[in-house]
């Protein structure tokens, strides 16, 4: 009897065990379940379905080691959301991506298609963001969109990978950011054209020709009041020296930018975070394209921090002004008349063309307003409908601290500061708008300022003033704050 009972309990303790067991792995397979990203049903019918060949020419392609040693274990977030049209490459470069970061080591990914990872909380957690074709987002406004720019400005990047560059049309201080936007694609997906690699030694390009290559794969164009080398380091351009890429069969010049110029791929500082831009990523073949592979690895290992590339603005651009000479504070730089702002105007709104004037603005609480302070006299008349204006200046602070730059126009402007972009283009009403960071004076130190400015219709207006930071409190320009370096001394370009 003991024997039998003996027997029945070990057969017990085998049956709670194996039910144990049993129940721990339908546990964690409903985890496991609970955790995979789930794509949005208005997504699902265009995805292409990756095969085994997929993943085997992805493996092939992807290269062996990171582009430099990570300092620590790295997680990446892929956010695949799309809004507007859906890239059918969305789930093959999720899958390229995790591949290239699992093979070389430099990175471990996880997706989401949800908005409620636009968290402080949840994002701590990664050392990048890759927006991969997510385009058109609608990330809620207040602490979402805080929690992104936070992100990136605290030390963290952020990786745009083509349709991508279509977003925040309605989140400035992101665009700003990034270094603008796409604004349509007169490069399609179905020709190869031909890319500049501007700079060939830079180690992110370094997967591209020197001399340059072919590509077949839609690209965006930006506009070039926004997006340029006076806000971004470019990396790859457009050949507009090559026919079939420079105009249509029709003889047409393809997109609307008139310096023969449009960026692809770029980086760019954002605080103390970085931005990569990937222009290409259209077409599902690029995810196993050697050269594609490793150019996201080098620009998402950027982005992370763990490879170190130049990413100083280099502003050499001819269709974007800047100060090539900024002279160290002396006695030449003291307040004379005529110190200010060189100030172009046009008689269009696009600022194009040669300029009907060139003046010399000293006062800038109002620059414009009406009658009160009108466009300069010149024959024919400027405006007072279409008119548009670009003022450069060096100003040298007599203050320190910690500033915002704030801008009144009716309709539109944009301001850059050393070179980054702090007001993008906005207005129409007249009402405040702010540098997208505080800057830090420091007196006797050198900033350079750019204010773009475009007039449709009706009444025109245009102030610059500081804010304190953070009380708000606002002050106009004057001896007592700074002094701008006379134009006549400055060297335009």
């Amino acid at each position: 009897m003991k024997n039998r009972m003996r027997s029945l309990a070990d057969f017990l303790s085998v049956v709670t065990r194996i039910s144990v067991l049993c129940l721990g792995s339908m546990f964690f397979r409903v985890c496991a379940s609970a955790a995979e990203p789930v794509v949005p049903d208005f997504m699902a019918t265009n995805l292409t379905k990756i095969t085994p060949e997929m993943i085997a020419s992805i493996t092939q392609a992807c290269p062996g080691e990171p582009a430099a040693k990570p300092e620590k274990p790295r997680k990446v977030l892929i956010f695949s959301r799309s809004e507007n049209f859906t890239h059918d490459s969305i789930l093959v470069a999720e899958k390229a991506l995790t591949i290239l970061g699992e093979k070389t080591g430099a990175f471990r990914a996880e997706v989401s298609y949800d908005y409620d990872v636009f968290d402080a909380g949840k994002l701590a957690a990664y050392d990048a963001i890759i927006l991969n074709n997510a385009q058109q987002l609608k990330i809620p406004t207040g602490a979402a969109r805080e929690a992104l720019l936070d992100f990136v400005r605290g030390g963290k990047g952020i990786v745009l990978i083509h349709s991508a560059v279509s977003n925040f049309g309605d989140f400035p201080e992101a665009k700003a950011m990034v270094g603008g936007a796409g604004a349509g694609h007169p490069w399609g997906h179905y020709l190869a054209w031909r890319f500049k690699v501007e700079e060939p030694k830079h180690p992110i390009t370094a997967c591209f020709d020197p001399a340059g290559f072919s590509m077949k794969d839609e690209q965006y164009q930006y506009d070039q009041n926004n997006t340029g080398r006076q806000n971004v380091r470019v990396l790859v351009s457009m050949d507009m020296s090559d026919p079939v890429t420079a105009k249509d069969d029709k003889g047409k010049r393809r997109g609307f930018r008139t310096d023969g110029f449009n960026p692809v791929v770029w980086i760019r500082q954002a605080g103390k975070g970085r931005v990569f831009v990937n222009g290409f990523g259209h077409n599902k073949e690029g995810c196993w394209d050697s050269r594609l592979l490793k150019l996201n690895l080098a620009g998402i290992q950027y982005a992370i921090g763990d490879l170190k590339a130049d990413d100083a603005i280099v502003a050499n651009n001819s269709a974007s002004p800047t100060i090539a000479v900024v002279p160290q504070k002396s006695a030449e730089s003291s307040a004379v008349a005529g110190d200010g702002m060189k100030a172009s105007w046009w008689n269009n709104n696009s600022l194009s063309g040669e300029p009907v004037i060139t003046t010399v603005v000293t006062k800038f609480n109002p620059i414009l307003d009406g009658p009160a302070a009108p466009f300069p006299a010149t024959t024919p008349p400027l405006g007072p409908e279409f008119v548009s204006a670009r003022f450069t200046g060096t100003f040298i602070p007599k203050i320190s601290g910690e500033y915002k730059f704030v801008s009144n126009a009716d309709d539109y402007v944009a301001l850059w500061i050393n070179g980054f972009e702090e007001i993008a283009w906005s207005g129409h009403t007249a009402e405040d708008r702010f540098s997208a960071h505080s800057i830090n004076l420091v007196k006797d130190t050198p900033l350079k300022i750019r204010i773009d400015y475009r007039q449709d219709k009706l009444g025109y207006k245009l102030t610059l003033r500081l804010a304190h930071q953070p009380d708000g409190e606002q002050i106009d320009f004057g001896p007592s704050v700074g002094e701008f370096i006379p134009a006549e001394k400055q060297n335009f370009q």
